[in-house]
């Protein structure tokens, strides 16, 4: 699906985290021949501008993927599973591309949520940090694309309703500081009507992708 799209439209995201800011970015036109796959739809939860090595504007970014409700609202995908590793490297490197030049950032890196919401009811999907002068992070590395990852695949919605109720329920199974894990698992499996074993909180783990996806 192309990135190309109207950012007009209404956004109705279900995590109070995340404020209206754009329906989905768009990738510059120069970046489309260095992806080998097509970027999907996102949206930054959490933007962050800082310097880093002192001369140097770094900006992080964390997105999600969105898609279009039945009402024709943005929402946060509902099922990734369809996506594939390539899919969601070129995802985040079309984010990269997009923000280096929007802010005019000498780095930016970028972190795919699998969705919004607490940290413990998501995990990260792709990441990506680029330097779009080939000077890395300090301004005299020699690397232009770093922390390449990305997982096999993206989520299902089962996968995605258990991480959100890992997020949502967690705090009630705090035992001395920690989670009781199998209890919090037991509640979400009968929430569900699913058997506990098949309640996993990172299905998927991200995993390096080759420097020769981002050319």
């Amino acid at each position: 699906m192309s990135l190309r799209t109207s950012i007009s439209r209404r956004v109705s995201f279900f995590s109070p985290l995340i404020v209206c800011l754009l329906a989905c970015t768009m990738l510059p036109a120069f970046a489309r021949a260095d992806i080998q796959a097509e970027p999907q739809r996102y949206a930054p939860i959490e933007e962050k501008a800082y310097e880093g090595t002192p001369g140097r504007l770094r900006y992080n970014v964390h997105i999600v993927l969105i898609e279009e409700d039945s009402h024709g609202n943005i929402v946060p995908k509902r099922d990734s599973s369809s996506l594939d590793k390539q899919q969601l490297a070129a995802t985040v490197m079309g984010a990269a591309l997009y923000y280096a030049e929007a802010k005019s950032a000498d780095v930016v890196g970028i972190v795919l949520d699998s969705q919004p919401g607490p940290a413990f009811g998501k995990t990260i999907l792709a990441t990506a940090t680029y330097a779009p002068d080939g000077k890395g992070l300090s301004g005299s590395d020699d690397w232009t694309w770093n922390t390449l990852q990305a997982t096999p695949r993206g989520l299902t919605a089962q996968e995605l309703k258990i991480q959100r109720l890992w997020g949502e329920m967690r705090g009630k199974f705090q035992v001395d500081g920690s989670t009781d894990e199998r209890r919090l698992k037991a509640a979400i499996a009968k929430k569900l009507k699913i058997p506990a074993e098949k309640v996993m909180l990172n299905p998927v783990f991200p995993e390096p992708f080759p420097q020769e996806w981002t050319r």
